[in-house]
């Protein structure tokens, strides 16, 4: 495999589920960075620069929405995958204002994330 390059930034509190991510990811060809939660990613997305993030919506101290705002806020503009349980239209119709890009309700399957990110990553990118 060759190297993508793309820079994608998971932020979830679940280690498991950061560690998945990150070496699905990498194995996928990206170079993949974590955050166990919205402050961090915050600090992290400023210092990566990532082409894409991938974010929880449900974590400790902040939302995925609430990072989702303070990073359009900031000026940010890469691609947001929210990643969340509920399937719930209202909070989707928040994010979607928030600067959200995409969701994915969990669980999801990871094909469709590896095929999601590959399609944001080459936007993002062009």
């Amino acid at each position: 495999m060759g190297e993508r390059n793309g820079k994608i930034l998971v932020i979830d509190d679940q280690l498991g589920m950061r560690m998945l991510l990150q070496q699905m990811l990498t194995e996928a060809g990206y170079q993949a960075e974590t955050a166990p939660d919205g402050k961090s990613g915050l600090e992290k997305a400023n210092w990566v620069r990532p082409e894409l993030i991938l974010v929880d919506m449900k974590m400790p101290g902040m939302t995925g929405l609430e990072f989702v705002e303070r990073l359009r806020s900031g000026g940010m503009s890469p691609p947001v995958v929210l990643m969340t349980a509920y399937d719930d239209s209202e909070l989707l119709e928040r994010a979607r204002k928030a600067g959200v890009d995409r969701w994915l309700i969990k669980p999801f399957n990871i094909n469709e994330l590896l095929e999601l990110v590959a399609n944001l990553v080459v936007r993002a990118e062009a």
